[in-house]
Order: C-alpha cells, then sequence, then structure tokens
C-alpha cells in the first residue's frame, strides 16, 4: 500500500458508458468461469467497481470472483450487499504489517483494527468452504521485516498463504527506497533479515509461504566488516 494519497480520476469512464458495463462486457462474460481484478485501486472503494461486481453476480450466479483488496472496505455487509456470499474463489488482502505500530506507519489513512476484523470474517467463509483460497500479501521492508514469523503464525490461524514480495523501485520514491530496502546487501540492517528467514519458524513455513519463500532463504550474510561498512554509510 502506497504511503500518500493519490486522486482516483473518475473521468477514465465515460459517464454516460457506467451503467453500460455489464451490457459492454455481457459477450465476454456468458462463457467466463472467473471474473479477476487487478491490483491498481482498491475495488471497494470504486463504486463503479461496486456497481459491475453486483451486477455480474446477479446476472451470471455461475461466475466466481478473485478479488485484490487493501481489506478495509471488505466487510461482512459489503460482501453480502455485492451478493458475493459463496461466489468468491480467491480473497487477497494487502497486509503489510502484523502490528498496529507499523500498520499505521505503513498505510496512510487506514484502519488496522477494521483489517483484522474483516480478515476474520473471511477466514470464517474460508473454513466453511465459501471461498477457495485466502491470501496475504506482504511487501518486505526495513519497517516490517521483524513481522514476518507473526504473519506466518497469523496465516496459519486464519488458513490463509502468505506471499512476501519484494519492493518496487519508483523513480520519484527512489531515496525512500534506499532506506527502506533491506533486501540490499548495502542495508544497514540486511544481516538481520537473513539471520531472521534462517530460523526454523521462517525455514519450515513452505507449507504457507507461497511466494518468496526460496527467495529469502537464498540470501546470504555479508561479512562483518562489510555490515560495519553498510551501518556508518551515508
Amino acid at each position: 500500500c502506497r504511503g500518500e494519497n493519490y486522486k482516483i480520476n473518475t473521468n477514465l469512464i465515460p459517464k454516460d458508458k457506467e451503467d453500460k458495463l455489464l451490457e459492454i462486457l455481457t459477450p465476454w462474460l456468458q462463457n467466463a468461469k472467473y471474473v479477476k481484478t487487478n491490483a491498481v485501486g482498491e475495488v471497494f472503494a470504486s463504486k463503479i467497481s461496486r456497481d459491475l461486481i453486483r451486477d455480474i453476480a446477479n446476472n451470471f450466479p455461475n461466475i466466481k470472483f478473485e478479488l485484490i483488496t487493501n481489506g478495509i472496505q471488505c466487510t461482512q455487509e459489503n460482501i453480502e450487499k455485492l451478493g458475493l456470499t459463496g461466489k468468491i474463489s480467491m480473497m487477497t488482502v494487502s497486509l503489510h504489517a502484523h502490528s498496529e505500530k507499523t500498520y499505521n506507519k505503513i498505510v496512510k489513512g487506514g484502519n488496522y483494527k477494521q483489517v483484522i476484523k474483516n480478515i476474520e470474517y473471511l477466514s470464517e467463509l474460508k473454513k466453511k468452504g465459501e471461498m477457495d483460497r485466502f491470501e496475504l500479501h506482504f511487501t518486505v521492508t526495513s519497517i516490517n521485516y521483524m513481522e514476518m514469523l507473526d504473519i506466518i503464525k497469523l496465516c496459519r490461524k486464519i488458513d490463509a498463504k502468505v506471499r512476501f514480495l519484494g519492493l518496487d523501485c519508483s523513480r520519484d520514491l527512489e531515496k525512500l527506497y534506499n532506506e527502506i530496502n533491506i533486501q540490499d546487501k548495502k542495508h544497514p540492517e540486511y544481516n538481520k533479515l537473513v539471520k531472521l528467514v534462517h530460523t526454523p519458524e521462517f525455514l519450515n513455513a513452505k507449507d504457507v509461504v507461497i511466494q518468496g519463500h526460496e527467495y529469502f532463504v537464498a540470501l546470504e550474510p555479508i561479512s562483518f566488516i562489510e555490515s560495519l561498512k553498510n551501518k556508518f554509510r551515508k
């Protein structure tokens, strides 16, 4: 999740086309088994997205959905309003922290307690067989890496899998990227990350970690001298 606020460009879809989206998509939906949203934007925050999902769920009862969300508005009320009960093939929640303190450092304008409440609800859907797959996405940085093992424990509790993702570099955020990219051997806390991912708790988590396990386990520590150089590097 980005730490900045971005204004949504509502002009991307002409106003006279908003109520015709279902009609436009019907030729593709007639033989579809799944509808998947991408990771650009928040599906539950967009009225256009919500209306379209509800229309598809009502008119194509055999279609299942694969949704990606930050988890804030993924409430039981919204799931039921959109007609998604029993129609979720996979739900992916971007949760880049385990503790509220770390969550608030990463997510501006978020609601940690609501996200956890929603995750618990989604977990019940999964355990009752009303949702096929449940995943958490966790982008590893120097801000949150110490909570990787906690996320693994959480996933075991809620019957979910986790993908540990690397950090993407944006030209506009290069300075911040360098500060928090703990996977870089030049980062002063790099060896601490390596030590963490070689603990038994992480090594034995291949059943839960479905992306990133091999990558992080393959990280090798740097020498003590190099570590000192990184610590005092400006």
